[in-house]
């Protein structure tokens, strides 16, 4: 499985994580309903695999998406989507 490294949660590095989880995906031919579990432990930062262990049931037995969409809500700063859209237009 990918593995996501300690050090700041980024948009960059939650794009590459997600990314390359698809790709595992893809690969692998992971069934939707195993994505989640499948990729959990390639989440080497111990803070975020805490994250992960406190909340594994309800993680599990949702889609790849709605992780991804919890992991950003998580560990993202507030309207990082916001500052970043900013970020691009402005250059």
């Amino acid at each position: 499985p990918p593995k996501l490294m300690a050090g700041e949660i980024t948009p960059q590095v939650a794009h590459n994580w997600e990314n390359a989880c698809e790709t595992y995906f893809l690969h692998k031919s992971v069934d939707a309903a195993d994505q989640v579990k499948m990729i959990a432990f390639g989440m080497l930062d111990p803070r975020l695999h805490t994250w992960y262990l406190m909340q594994q049931a309800i993680l599990n037995a949702g889609t790849f998406t709605e992780y991804m969409t919890t992991l950003r809500t998580a560990w993202l700063e507030s309207h990082w989507a916001n500052k970043l859209r900013k970020k691009v237009l402005g250059s």
